[in-house]
Formats: structure tokens, sequence, C-alpha cells
């Protein structure tokens, strides 16, 4: 489930009630406008938390309800220093379950961009 756009300012607070409010074992992910860059917090159990990180830096922590929105706030401000909205998302834990998706049938995005600019290349040589 997606939630809307919120400001990066507030995203801490925003995000710490939201985590507070949410049954165990959902998963709430914060995404900058690219969606390369992004901070995802599990709710284990009632006052733990799982944060995965993955963007200019990559690690995971393991915290309590104590450490969750000072956590948050240096994350945040690591990860997202230029961005102004943030993309808020709420998902189950089913990490171990998903399987990889088989990309044969579809070309790959890098060969079609290569192709394309070949396609450039030539059609502007001529």
């Amino acid at each position: 489930m997606r939630l809307p756009w919120i400001s990066a300012k507030s995203a801490d607070k925003v995000v710490a009630s939201q985590l507070e409010k949410l049954p165990e074992g959902k998963r709430l992910r914060v995404e900058d406008f690219k969606g390369d860059r992004w901070v995802e917090v599990l709710k284990s159990s009632v006052n733990n938390y799982r944060i995965e990180e993955c963007g200019f830096t990559t690690g995971s922590y393991d915290i309590d309800g104590n450490e969750l929105k000072s956590t948050l706030k240096r994350l945040f401000e690591a990860e997202f220093p230029r961005s102004h909205q943030l993309r808020v998302s709420i998902g189950e834990n089913n990490r171990s379950k998903q399987q990889p998706e088989s990309n044969s049938s579809r070309p790959s995005l890098t060969r079609h961009r290569i192709g394309t600019l070949d396609g450039l290349t030539s059609s502007l040589a001529m």
C-alpha cells in the first residue's frame, strides 16, 4: 500500500508515528523520488525494529523503540540530503518467500538502450 508523498523535513516524526501503529511483521519503506535510495523498517515485535538502508551507504540495524526516532532522523539526513518529498509505502514481511522473476522473455533495458543509441548513431552518420 502506497501512502502519499510526505515532507522530508518532518519524515522522521511521521514515519516513527506510523511505525508505532503498524502491526508486527509489516514493513514501512521510505524512498526518494527516483526510488534508487531507500530506508526500510520492519517491525519485528512490539518495541523492536530492524532497519535496512540502501543508498549512499548500505547497512542493517536492530534497534528498540527508544532509539527509533533519532536513528530515523540520522538515516534520513544521510540518505535524502537534497530531497524535499519522500514516498512511503507499507508492505508485508514476505522477503524470504519472494522468488526472483525470470526476465528471459523480455530484452534487458541495457540492451534496448544500446540498440537505440547504435540506431541513432548510424542514422546520424548517413
